[in-house]
């Protein structure tokens, strides 16, 4: 028989849970171009999103420090900071998983989670994702 055991999500463990830049090759990559602009990331959009994906979202969004001492892959650029974002999930079982993750994180207020695909013509799409947006505030 195996035996469960539950862990609070204390900080600490919400802070294990996130990914940073300097943990992910491509993550690092993006915050290394935004930081040489000079801007924080203010309002973000990512499609494909999964659980690996919203930790990193997270770590923008509430900060702390990564395995590097810092926000940014370098440490040293800590105003790399995401204050919304939309996160793009391909079904409904996705979005509910996305979600449940993101309330985890406590992330849900920052941001939406909403299902689309890259086979939906634009004028459909749009409409789509409105009305997703519309009937999926809350799981």
């Amino acid at each position: 028989a195996t035996t469960t055991i539950a862990i609070a999500d204390t900080p600490n463990n919400k802070s294990k849970k996130l990914v940073y830049g300097s943990d992910d090759k491509l993550f690092g990559c993006i915050e290394r171009n935004q930081a040489l602009s000079g801007k924080s990331f203010g309002k973000f959009l990512d499609a494909g999103t999964g659980s690996h994906s919203l930790r990193w979202i997270a770590s923008l969004i509430i900060g702390g420090s990564g395995s590097d001492g810092g926000s940014g892959s370098d440490g040293n650029h800590t105003f790399l900071k995401m204050d919304e974002y939309t996160a793009i999930t391909a079904d409904e079982g996705m979005r509910q998983t996305v979600f449940k993750e993101a309330q985890e994180l406590g992330i849900e207020k920052y941001g939406q989670i909403l299902i689309g695909n890259w086979q939906s013509s634009t004028s459909s799409s749009s409409s789509s994702l409105q009305n997703t947006q519309q009937s999926h505030q809350q799981p």
